[in-house]
């Protein structure tokens, strides 16, 4: 990369005009790019976009580092394109992952790229990833599953890592239904648009109607938007402790109940790709596990 993660990233947002529209096109969540961007306002001591009903708008200082980039920002895109295309040694790995939600994956992709020296692109897909990878379109899957995933003998599958599903929820709506049967009852649960399509979502409904609990799952944009919405009294989400800590929520207003129900419910993370390139995945294998998905 020539130009840092944080740069393209705001290129990026001023040409698709909008942070969804960015994302999709970057195959990152809505929230990791809003993050981002918050990093690059925060190391120049400057807010650059201003949001308006139709996407986002460029401040005086987002428009004078727009113009300081223009000139040279596509020409050396360019240049390095033609030269990554030219360099016969130049590989690419292709990762798809399920709708799930991996924050840190995004995170290590420098730190995979410096140690295989290799580009690394990553695609966010609403079906099966494992799927993708008997049929030859990516080179690694990386999936959220319950129980131990099916495979082949071609296939190799490395665990990750291993969550229980808890609720997040604000206090005041803990309060006024006092129990988890009264709060699924009367509070919608929040959920990832991406989510509705995952095994796992299924799982869930299934274990809650075992317990005979009644709840209703509703898909938002981003998590971001999911929190807002709690965070102002309004429905829950079941999510993992490890994330929780990982986006340090305010616990002023929200508190997060583990094992809410009579079971555990635990899902496993894997990562699958074909057997013949073991020795050289392992080692994204081994990067990914250790800093805990």
């Amino acid at each position: 990369m020539i130009f840092s993660r944080k740069i393209k990233h705001f290129m990026k947002v001023i040409e698709e005009g909008s942070y969804s529209k960015a994302s999709e096109s970057l195959c990152l969540t809505t929230s990791a790019l809003r993050h981002s961007i918050y990093e690059l306002e925060r190391g120049v001591s400057s807010k650059l976009f201003l949001r308006c009903n139709s996407g986002i708008v460029l401040t005086d200082n987002g428009r004078c580092l727009y113009k300081s980039l223009c000139p040279i920002y596509h020409e050396v895109n360019r240049i390095y394109n033609d030269f990554m295309q030219d360099n016969s040694t130049a590989t690419r790995i292709k990762i798809f992952m399920d709708g799930f939600y991996y924050p840190v994956v995004v995170d290590n992709l420098k730190i995979i790229q410096s140690q295989l020296c290799k580009e690394v692109v990553i695609s966010q897909i609403e079906h099966s990833a494992h799927k993708e990878l008997v049929l030859g379109n990516c080179d690694i899957a990386i999936s959220t599953v319950i129980g131990i995933p099916e495979s082949s003998r071609h296939i190799s599958d490395l665990f990750l890592s291993r969550e229980e599903v808890g609720i997040l929820v604000s206090k005041k709506a803990l309060v006024k239904c006092k129990d988890i049967k009264k709060l699924l009852k009367n509070e919608e649960v929040l959920h990832r648009s991406e989510l509705l399509n995952h095994p796992i979502y299924k799982y869930v409904c299934n274990r809650i109607g075992y317990y005979g609990l009644e709840c209703n799952f509703i898909g938002m944009p981003d998590f971001s938007d999911i929190m807002e919405t709690i965070s102002g009294g309004n429905g829950l989400t079941m999510i993992t402790e490890d994330f929780i800590k990982r986006r340090r929520i305010n616990e002023d207003i929200l508190e997060f109940i583990p094992n809410p129900f009579p079971d555990s419910i635990i899902f496993e993370r894997h990562m699958f790709f074909h057997t013949e390139n073991y020795h050289e995945f392992g080692k994204i294998a081994t990067i990914l596990k250790n800093s805990r998905l």
